[in-house]
């Protein structure tokens, strides 16, 4: 995670967010059936990462691997340091067996040395299942995510005496050489073989044989992209049909007023600039507030303030290619429960939505060219050249 003054991004899906690629928080909760699949097409898999966690790719390009080999990384993630290698990826009738093998090279923090330390705190959070569920592919050309297929559950637990785990992530099968392979809190590791000779190891044939169905399908979904400026002045979720720049009214305007502030303009003319690198759209301008004062107050001011982000807005920049609409929900659609400071904070917000008549041919949405995120084959998951500390 890049942490500087520009902005820190994740690729979303559903609920669950890549912060500072290649960094996962793997929050897709799925239910479960229960229902055995015994080597069967299951339906989906379930995972999420633990909260508390983070990673860490060591060296200089962080992973390692080639032709017909695994893509080796060392991460470190709740105190522990592990070696984990991914891949080859093998295709077996119906299935892509990825495997993923973790050497432990030092003990979690989150639990003591003699009890070990378990993968399930970072691969997997749902309590259903204790295998490598929470994996998945990434293809930033398509622009798609893909879940697990299937549901294993294997021995997660790690210990100085039994350093060594080999986990499997089970995917329907794609037509590509190479996978991306993302891994919660351990990372994105590109260009993994696929091998399709369909020859398993004993190991993975053991984790077919205890596999679950799952309420979710293995098809790809959709990448979404979410930016956010590290001082919380504004944040950008762009989807494959629009674009949401949400503004932090504690940064525009002062307390219970609709005059901008002198700093508003910095947060103003980035949300102008977005809005520009599209040839024109339907561009919805919403005033939302926190539940302090009455509601009549409260929708009042959020109209007001949503006004004046239009206005502005159209000093900054030319906004004739665009139909816009301006509107105040007041303390109606919060963004958070108003059950603390902190979360009135996010209420206060101008929402700008667009959606473009088309897409830019010259830009993406992050000021980028569309032609050069496709010959770098990472899409929308380059990161902005960060202007402050980096960790």
């Amino acid at each position: 995670m890049v942490l500087g003054r520009v902005s820190r991004r994740a690729l979303l899906v559903g609920g669950w967010s890549v912060l500072g690629v290649p960094v996962l928080a793997a929050c897709l909760g799925r239910e479960s059936k229960g229902k055995k699949g015994g080597g069967s097409a299951a339906s989906g898999g379930a995972g999420s990462g633990s909260a508390g966690a983070s990673a860490s790719a060591s060296g200089s390009a962080g992973a390692s691997g080639g032709s017909g080999q695994g893509v080796t990384r060392t991460v470190s993630t709740v105190g522990a340091t592990l070696k984990v290698t991914v891949g080859p990826a093998v295709v077996s009738n119906d299935v892509m067996v990825v495997p993923l093998a973790v050497h432990l090279d030092k003990a979690g923090s989150s639990s003591p040395s003699s009890s070990g330390f378990g993968l399930d705190l970072v691969w997997n959070g749902t309590d259903r299942y204790t295998g490598a569920d929470g994996v998945r592919l990434v293809d930033f050309d398509a622009g798609t995510v893909q879940e697990t297929f299937k549901a294993s559950s294997e021995s997660t637990l790690l210990m100085d005496k039994e350093p060594d785990v080999t986990l499997h992530a089970l995917f329907k099968p794609v037509d590509a050489s190479t996978i991306n392979v993302l891994v919660p809190e351990s990372g994105l590791f590109e260009g993994v073989p696929v091998v399709r000779d369909g020859k398993l190891s004993e190991d993975a044939k053991k984790a077919l044989e205890d596999v679950y169905d799952t309420e979710s399908t293995p098809d790809p979904v959709a990448l979404e992209t979410f930016t956010a400026s590290v001082d919380g002045a504004s944040d950008t979720r762009v989807t494959g049909k629009s674009v949401t720049i949400t503004l932090a009214s504690d940064v525009l305007f002062d307390s219970d007023s609709a005059d901008l502030s002198a700093q508003a303009d910095t947060t103003l003319k980035k949300a102008a600039d977005q809005l520009s690198t599209y040839p024109g759209g339907q561009v919805t301008i919403v005033g939302h507030t926190d539940d302090v004062a009455d509601d009549a107050h409260n929708q009042d001011l959020s109209q007001r303030r949503a006004q004046a982000v239009s206005d502005r807005l159209g000093q900054l920049a030319s906004m004739s290619a665009y139909s816009v609409s301006v509107s105040g929900k007041g303390e109606s659609e919060p963004r958070v429960p108003n059950d603390s400071d902190e979360n009135r904070q996010l209420n206060r917000r101008v929402e700008i939505t667009l959606v473009p008549t088309q897409e830019s041919s010259t830009k993406s949405p992050t000021g980028t060219s569309k032609d050069a995120d496709k010959g770098s084959g990472k899409g929308g998951g380059d990161l902005p050249k960060a202007e402050g500390p980096v960790a």
